[in-house]
């Protein structure tokens, strides 16, 4: 008999579903075009940072989205939800931010 696949994205403790790259994508080019991805780290659960960033209205300023797992990491940072956040930088200075998106598990969509 054939072993089936082991699911992904759960978790012993928790049914805390975990979006796939492919989801965390597409829902980081609802909120723009055109980024690159600058950093992206994972766990043994997925991953738990993606941050891309596009270039502003002016020459001097940036945009940073960043999508943020709910959970603790390795690095020692956590986070309380699973959620997209903005920043808005101009030089390397960031002038402000707000979270775009919040990821409900339950009914697995992205809440403006």
């Amino acid at each position: 008999m054939e072993q089936q696949p082991t699911p992904r994205n759960t978790q012993e403790n928790s049914a805390e579903y975990i979006p796939t790259r492919e989801e965390i994508l597409r829902e980081l080019t609802a909120h723009c075009e055109k980024f690159e991805v600058k950093r992206e780290l994972s766990d043994d659960q997925g991953i738990y940072l993606l941050e891309v960033e596009k270039e502003g209205g002016t020459e001097k300023e940036s945009v940073l989205y960043a999508y943020q797992r709910k959970g603790a990491f390795p690095t020692g940072s956590q986070s309380l939800a699973t959620v997209v956040h903005v920043a808005y930088f101009e030089g390397d200075m960031p002038v402000r931010g707000d979270i775009v998106s919040e990821y409900n598990p339950q009914t697995k969509t992205w809440e403006k």
